[in-house]
């Protein structure tokens, strides 16, 4: 590197930095991974209120109601 070429000046009390050129490499990661992990048409639902337990969301929303009132309430303790 030269300074003042392809590098910036050098002299003290700058702070001038140099940053590499590392071109589109997240384009190139993903291209060389796209597929690699793919799972279709699977997935797992898992937690105790989940869709299949609690379709309408009801106990979700008790439970959400709850824990914003105990949360909202701490700094009266």
């Amino acid at each position: 590197m030269i300074p003042g070429v392809n590098a910036p000046p050098i002299h003290p009390w700058c702070r001038s930095t140099t940053v590499p050129d590392v071109g589109n490499w997240r384009d190139k990661f993903f291209k060389e991974r796209e597929g690699k992990y793919r799972v279709e048409g699977s997935f797992i639902e898992s937690g105790a209120l989940n869709n299949k337990s609690d379709e309408y969301g009801i106990k979700r929303n008790r439970h959400a109601q709850i824990y914003y009132n105990s949360v909202r309430n701490q700094e009266n303790r």
